[in-house]
């Protein structure tokens, strides 16, 4: 899944929100991104990430791969988040962080 320029043969990554993404973690953002106010559920984005790629992934990889874009978004004001935070079948947000006016 990862893509890999033909000439300079680098890994091909792409923007989002200032931030620089693999191909695999613009396609998780934009899904739940697109999810909205509702969010989308841990199977529902498992499923629209990996249909079409044959074999099955862990669930748990998902938790691992939008902890680590959480990771890159830390100078952003964007977060993804889980309702309920752990456990379960989580739904995910994408969700803007108020910053406190400085005094």
């Amino acid at each position: 899944m990862v893509a890999i320029c033909s000439k300079c043969h680098q890994t091909i990554s792409t923007s989002r929100v200032g931030v620089r993404l693999t191909l695999l973690k613009a396609r998780i953002f934009d899904a739940i991104k697109a999810a909205g106010d509702l969010g989308i559920s841990s199977p529902e984005l498992h499923h629209e990430i990996y249909r079409g790629y044959g074999r099955e992934r862990s669930s748990n990889m998902m938790r691992i791969h939008i902890g680590q874009i959480n990771d890159m978004l830390q100078s952003t004001d964007w977060r993804i988040v889980a309702d309920p935070p752990s456990g379960g079948f989580a739904r995910w947000y994408l969700q803007r962080l108020r910053r406190e006016a400085a005094e």
